[in-house]
């Protein structure tokens, strides 16, 4: 037991190391995706390398039953998908892998909530989401991923450390269904 708490004590310090490094990788991932997503708009010279699709529920705004006023934007920001099928690694020739952001914003009523999700090589790397509540402060969270597993867990811009006992499955369910609709 001795022995045990003595080899955690002189292997914690790299793995906090490795996790802050693929942390700054997915953060550097993330501000790269973003520079070119906000390249897509059609009014810009400026030619951006992704693809963007756009899915709107409720084009006119109609209300909807105990909602009110309801719409729900999902944008998908995508490279050349048979480049993607030909990547070193997919094995399956799976097309999702161009997949590098997909951005969600739902209104309804006066809340509104705001999401992002970060792919690569098909893999789920970071999730955003942005909660306005009425009259509640906004509230935002993150949530950083390395092979498939949690690795930082923040709510504004605070980093929770007990985030084990929080339930991510939606997240990845979330994730995955974006990348099954793409």
């Amino acid at each position: 037991m001795r022995r045990l708490i003595i080899l955690l004590l002189v292997f914690s310090p790299f793995v906090n190391l490795a996790q802050e490094d693929a942390i700054q990788a997915i953060r550097e991932k993330y501000y790269e995706v973003k520079q070119w997503v906000n390249t897509t708009d059609s009014d810009s010279l400026e030619y951006s390398s992704y693809y963007h699709d756009t899915r709107i529920r409720n084009v006119n705004n109609s209300p909807w039953r105990a909602f009110g006023i309801y719409q729900d934007t999902t944008h998908y920001y995508y490279s050349d998908e048979m480049e993607a099928e030909m990547m070193d690694g997919n094995t399956n020739n799976d097309r999702s892998w161009a997949v590098a952001m997909v951005i969600n914003s739902t209104q309804y009523s006066v809340n509104h909530e705001y999401s992002e999700y970060l792919f690569e090589k098909g893999e789920l790397i970071f999730y955003y989401k942005k909660t306005q509540i009425t009259a509640q402060e906004d509230t935002e969270y993150r949530y950083y991923f390395s092979n498939g597993k949690l690795i930082r867990y923040m709510v504004n811009q605070k980093i929770i450390d007990n985030f084990e006992a929080e339930d991510i499955s939606w997240i990845y369910s979330g994730g995955k269904s974006y990348l099954k609709s793409f």
